[in-house]
């Protein structure tokens, strides 16, 4: 399929995305060394595919939405001060790409979408509500709101498991909110605020023997 003007004027604006993002991840003081390299093998993968398309004229919009939609999703489903840094800085340079924000959505639903959202929001929260970035774009009230959302959220989850090791067992409908939590936690470093090592090794029994069976 021929490369149309708008195809190509959309996949000039994701190599400036490419770039951005890069520029973000490669200054940042979150994100480890190991992770930099993967995400710069991975733009340079992109750049170099969407050059390579461009200039055989052979992307049709598709194609282009395809690789956008996969290269947006860990800029969707994070938050954090370089999520926010990120979309900033593409609404300064015009970039006119669709943001789902997990903020938005807890805000809406008084809940997060998935497990993977709730773990970024509350791994990051403390940094991130302070931040200018989110304070321009969300009120105060609405910071609070999310504030509540996340404690709720890992009161619950912790509840689930205190519950579970209390009985010694995981009730059947309540196995991959078991599963979610312990990684919730884990990603979080929240294992030693609430339970001790010999809780935290029962835990992890109660959930072998579940597995087992």
């Amino acid at each position: 399929m021929p490369l149309t003007e708008t195809t190509h004027k959309k996949a000039l604006d994701f190599l400036k995305v490419i770039n951005i993002a890069n520029e973000i991840i490669i200054n940042s003081k979150l994100v480890d060394e190991e992770t930099k390299d993967a995400y710069k093998e991975h733009d340079i993968w992109n750049i170099n595919t969407i050059n390579d398309l461009i200039t055989k004229k052979n992307l049709s919009s598709a194609a282009l939405k395809s690789l956008i939609d996969s290269y947006f999703i860990f800029w969707n489903e994070s938050a954090g001060t370089d999520i926010e840094e990120f979309w900033d800085r593409l609404q300064k340079n015009s970039l006119d790409f669709v943001r789902k924000d997990p903020l938005q959505f807890a805000l809406k639903k008084d809940r997060f979408r998935n497990v993977h959202q709730a773990m970024s929001v509350r791994k990051n929260w403390e940094r991130l509500k302070d931040s200018l970035l989110l304070k321009n774009r969300l009120s105060e009230m609405n910071i609070q709101k999310i504030d509540q959302i996340v404690k709720q959220d890992e009161f619950k989850r912790v509840e689930l498991l205190k519950k579970c090791l209390a009985k010694k067992r995981i009730p059947q409908s309540q196995y991959l909110k078991f599963g979610d939590s312990m990684g919730y936690l884990a990603h979080c470093q929240l294992f030693e605020k609430y339970f001790n090592k010999t809780e935290y090794y029962e835990l992890h029994k109660v959930w072998q023997n579940f597995e087992s069976k």
